[in-house]
């Protein structure tokens, strides 16, 4: 393993850590003399701030202190609610409905300038007695033809093709 990064010696000081990675970094502490000083230096931080409480001079009790605290955040959790609401809803979408209305306008105005789409030069539409289908033909080189039913379902080879039109037939 190579050296750890040092948030991860920290975390293993302060005992963050899952039980393999705790395991794996531990192990390595105990092999590497720099991860070792390192771990032991993080140890001795934590034991001293732990035994030297700081000492902050307030002018209200911390019982107070708290009450305010927990009172701003309550305070905070209730207007963030109300911009959830769906009046704030709307607020935040606008912009995406906006962009979707010009986007639908825009595809409407090419459809309506450049017209329905029209086959390619060469290719033949040709109506096949099945319901609902039509089947293009494609030109390609010399002896080849595709032919695309629509309507129907996708099949890998010809065998599959004969078996769904003998379903269709009864």
């Amino acid at each position: 393993m190579s050296h750890p990064k040092p948030e991860w010696l920290a975390a293993l000081a302060d005992g963050e850590l899952c039980s393999w990675r705790r395991w794996q970094l531990a192990r390595h502490a105990r092999g590497c003399p720099a991860c070792a000083a390192a771990y032991r230096h993080q140890r001795h931080v934590r034991e001293m701030l732990r035994q030297n409480p700081p000492a902050v001079a307030m002018s209200d009790s911390a019982d107070f202190f708290w009450s305010k605290v927990r009172r701003d955040i309550e305070r905070q959790t209730a207007a963030t609610a109300a911009t959830a609401a769906p009046a704030g809803w709307w607020a935040r979408q606008q912009l995406r409905v906006a962009a979707a209305v010009a986007a639908a306008v825009v595809a409407t105005g090419l459809v309506w300038v450049v017209g329905p789409a029209r086959p390619a030069p060469g290719v033949q539409a040709v109506h096949t007695p099945l319901p609902d289908t039509t089947a293009t033909v494609l030109p390609g080189p010399a002896q080849v033809t595709t032919v695309w039913i629509s309507g129907l379902p996708w099949t890998s080879d010809m065998t599959e093709m004969q078996t769904l039109f003998a379903n269709l037939d009864s």
